[in-house]
């Protein structure tokens, strides 16, 4: 039997039902396509006429301390529009946007992580699998607190550094100490309370829809298949397969 409850819920039946519950995230993916890779690292030089708008559900199934998170179903490869001005001129022509995804499972208890990748690899779909630790996550916590879909979130933010473009990059967390789970999409965990949102300076952003209570046969187990990386290859795979050729 599964009972559906809207996130505004009464808190006092948080408490009992927190060990077993899945959360259905909206990633909404806003980002500007820029001219050139110098452009990447300026501001106020980016064609905003050229944009990918994309939003796709992702599932939080939480298992006393072992999480999975998943797409809802099947991401496609969408088409997008692209436009560039120059010269007075409009170029407009079609392209598709292929979507990596993961699929993540999260031991808390265990402090372990494992991941099915499904990347594009010389635009050929590849899935890599990846055992690793749990990130610990400096997280500062703050006071500041804003209203989501009727829970009261804290705020925390924290500072990673983005290994591709060699960048430090910034997100903000914001979770809910009513509902006492330390677990978040993606690979986002150890907060004291849900995670309800992630916002990304890069113009993405994560917010939980609906919070749905099982009581069911679901078990949560990590992902088997794919090929075999540690995280270290899989940052590296687009030379590994370069020098391969």
């Amino acid at each position: 039997m599964r009972k559906i409850i809207p996130l505004i819920i009464v808190i006092f039946s948080i408490g009992g039902m927190a060990q077993e519950m899945t959360v259905i995230y909206t990633k909404k993916m806003h980002f500007p396509i820029y001219n050139n890779v110098d452009d990447y690292f300026q501001t106020g030089d980016v064609n905003t006429n050229n944009k990918i708008e994309l939003d796709h559900q992702y599932v939080l199934r939480i298992d006393g301390k072992h999480s999975i998170y998943y797409p809802l179903k099947e991401i496609n490869n969408d088409k997008i529009v692209n436009e560039y001005i120059t010269d007075k001129r409009k170029i407009s022509y079609e392209s598709i946007n292929n979507h990596p995804y993961s699929i993540i499972y999260k031991d808390v208890a265990e402090k372990s992580k494992v991941s099915l990748n499904h990347t594009f690899v010389v635009g050929e779909p590849k899935d890599i699998l990846i055992s690793e630790k749990l990130i610990k996550f400096d997280w500062m916590l703050t006071n500041e607190t804003k209203e989501i879909n009727g829970f009261l979130c804290k705020k925390a933010t924290l500072t990673e550094f983005d290994n591709m473009f060699s960048k430090k990059s910034e997100c903000v967390a914001w979770y809910a100490e009513d509902i006492p789970v330390h677990d978040g999409p993606e690979r986002y965990w150890g907060l004291p309370g849900l995670v309800l949102e992630i916002i990304y300076d890069s113009g993405l952003n994560i917010v939980a829809d609906k919070i749905i209570y099982d009581i069911d046969d679901f078990v949560v187990s990590p992902p088997s298949e794919g090929e075999k990386m540690t995280r270290e290859e899989f940052e590296n795979i687009g030379m590994m397969e370069f020098n391969k050729n």
